[in-house]
């Protein structure tokens, strides 16, 4: 039988009406940040110091310290009291925005022991009764029920993103193990987020953000002794012992003291 040289068309009642859409790129004005480094280095400082109102996530319950030792450090920001998982992410999803420019999480890390608290309450086992620890799930279990509930929260801050909002997870640094298909594994800094061999909130995490900016102390190693004077470097592009990411502005930027703002060299503007 001849193969026929065009199919026939099908009833109209089975053609879609519907048409894709296309529109012009239009440049994008907000950003997802990650900043990572050791506590008390200055992450939350560097945070405060975006352009426009903040509000903040105060997971850590740290800005009044701030306030007390950096006086009109907060004068732009709006406190947003947290005690749980679910106060955040209820926070989030209100309304009430209008005139917020940035939301800052600080810090991502602590906010993810709120979630495990959250999981271990709410999300019972498979075969009925409550949890007593993440690992009493099962295997691995635990683990993916704070992976998938972590995206509830990217979610929540993607959608401020597209309202306009720059959106920061502000995060403590630890040691990581790196795989390394060339060679020998290796260790890095990278942020203290959930990272298992099957489930990785931290690379989720880095996938998802436009920056993941590393603060590090600056200093010197000779016969095993490290020596440094105090200053900082935040660094934007990735290197073997930490892991960073950038879609805007490559390379290093010196902090030299408090009062040093590094967003418009990183925003070039």
């Amino acid at each position: 039988m001849p193969i026929p040289s065009k199919l026939p068309t099908p009833p109209v009642s089975q053609q879609s009406t519907r048409r894709v859409s296309f529109e012009s790129v239009k440049p994008v004005s907000a950003n997802r940040i990650v900043i990572y480094g050791t506590g008390g280095i200055g992450k939350t400082t560097l945070a405060l110091k975006l352009p426009g109102r903040t509000a903040f996530i105060d997971a850590d319950a740290s800005l009044g310290k701030l306030e007390d030792a950096s006086a009109g450090l907060t004068r732009a920001v709006a406190r947003v009291p947290v005690s749980s998982w679910q106060d955040a992410r209820n926070a989030l999803s209100a309304g009430g925005w209008d005139g917020i420019d940035n939301i800052v999480v600080d810090t991502a890390t602590e906010l993810q022991k709120l979630l495990t608290k959250h999981v271990i309450e709410n999300v019972p086992k498979e075969k009925g009764g409550k949890a007593t620890g993440i690992l009493d799930y099962g295997f691995g279990k635990g683990y993916r029920h704070l992976f998938d509930h972590f995206l509830y929260l990217l979610s929540d801050l993607d959608a401020h993103y597209r309202a306009g909002r720059t959106v920061v997870l502000v995060c403590h640094e630890t040691p990581s193990k790196v795989p390394n298909p060339a060679g020998e594994e290796y260790i890095r800094w990278e942020p203290d987020l959930l990272k298992t061999a099957n489930e990785s909130i931290r690379d989720r995490v880095k996938s998802w953000a436009d920056y993941v900016l590393f603060l590090s102390y600056d200093i010197a190693v000779k016969d095993g002794k490290a020596a440094g004077c105090g200053t900082r470097t935040l660094y934007t592009d990735e290197l073997p012992y930490f892991m960073a990411k950038s879609r805007g502005y490559h390379g290093s930027i010196a902090i030299p003291d408090n009062e040093f703002n590094p967003w418009p060299v990183l925003f070039c503007k």
